[in-house]
């Protein structure tokens, strides 16, 4: 019986791993561009430690790109090339790239065949992380709480609908993780991942702000403070280090886009907004389906709505957490186009979380069902 049991485990991670790897290739499959060429922020010059800041300073993927490339034995990188360049040559040429831009790719054909399989990677450890918090929190029933994941795969064409940049999917799994651990208090794993978040994006500082709503009244006030200096002494000493490094680079510390998110913000047709999912780097065909852009107010009230559902049995820890939008939503209008959703991606795993818990008590309410003890604890412990 055990061996069975067993057995039985065994097939349904299999199983999982295997529909979140499918999911991961599907979401890569469907981004509109990996923006390898990008003169500021694309992946060729970011990996070549030639961008602009402050997009130089999220060194994490350009460092490891560059690390596995420069182990990897010539015949491999050569034959990769060989194999992948006339099929890259071809996409390239259906979606009508310039040429300037398909002789840098073509330059760079194992490092970017290396790049989208990084990106496959880190969209399959954003699904495991998902899973893991979703079962920690014991939001749904543990039959459905393997399926939540997958969920994303719908949610991904909307909210990257323009560029897919080299720190976006890591940022995804590596903010991800970071809450699991918070919440489970593993806090010397929970400090590497801090300090692996700054060196791809800094805004995985948003972590320390959601360890202060959350465990401000909850530990020692000796033990909260030193583990709030020390994720403060963690982010001063990353961004002084990146500074220093890339000092020289073009760019600025910060940009500034404010400007351009009131002009765009005061134009009433951006909040209606619709556009077909297009056709990916990896896709030969388009995908003439229509979605949600941008700022679309309904999409926005259905997302709102789904959260809201149900709100006072949905765990403490993702409700207070979901605080940190009151920094992220300033910050992106002032130092981010507003209306591109992948500026908010700090906040994407919190809200589908909810979004999902609401849209789950509000189908078994309707089928007159009750949630059962597994769903809504109001205790933040996992």
């Amino acid at each position: 019986m055990a061996t069975m049991a067993i057995n039985k485990i065994s097939l349904r991670l299999v199983v999982f791993l295997s529909l979140y790897l499918a999911a991961s290739f599907l979401i890569v499959a469907l981004e509109p561009t990996p923006a390898l060429v990008d003169h500021r922020m694309g992946m060729i010059p970011l990996s070549n430690f030639e961008g602009y800041r402050p997009f130089q300073y999220r060194v994490l993927m350009p460092l490891l790109i560059r690390g596995i490339e420069a182990i990897t034995p010539a015949f491999i990188k050569d034959s990769i090339t060989a194999l992948a360049a006339p099929k890259i040559m071809a996409n390239m040429e259906r979606r009508d790239i310039a040429s300037n831009k398909i002789n840098i790719i073509t330059k760079y054909v194992f490092r970017s065949v290396l790049y989208i399989c990084l990106q496959i990677l880190m969209i399959f450890f954003f699904l495991i992380a998902l899973r893991l918090l979703a079962n920690a929190l014991k939001i749904f029933p543990k039959h459905l709480t393997d399926f939540v994941p997958l969920g994303i795969v719908l949610v991904m064409p909307v909210f990257y609908d323009s560029a897919v940049f080299i720190f976006d999917f890591p940022h995804l799994a590596i903010f991800t993780f970071g809450l699991y651990l918070l919440g489970r208090e593993r806090w010397g794993w929970y400090m590497i991942i801090f300090a692996l978040g700054l060196l791809n994006k800094e805004t995985t500082v948003f972590l320390a702000i959601v360890f202060a709503l959350v465990f401000l009244n909850r530990l020692e006030k000796g033990r909260f403070w030193r583990l709030l200096a020390w994720q403060a002494v963690i982010f001063m000493v990353i961004k002084l280090s990146l500074y220093l490094v890339f000092k020289e680079s073009p760019g600025g510390t910060v940009e500034w886009h404010l400007p351009d998110n009131i002009k765009h913000l005061a134009t009433l047709s951006n909040y209606f907004r619709f556009s077909p999912i297009g056709r990916g780097m990896l896709l030969p065909f388009y995908i003439n389906i229509p979605v949600p852009h941008g700022l679309n107010l309904p999409m926005f009230a259905v997302i709102i709505a789904s959260v809201c559902y149900g709100w006072a049995g949905k765990p403490m820890f993702l409700k207070r957490a979901l605080g940190y939008l009151v920094v992220v939503i300033p910050i992106a209008l002032a130092m981010a186009l507003a209306w591109e959703l992948r500026s908010y991606n700090d906040l994407l795993p919190t809200i589908y979380l909810l979004g999902t818990a609401g849209i789950y008590k509000f189908v078994i309410r309707i089928k007159g069902n009750k949630p059962g003890t597994e769903y809504g604890s109001e205790n933040i412990q996992f």
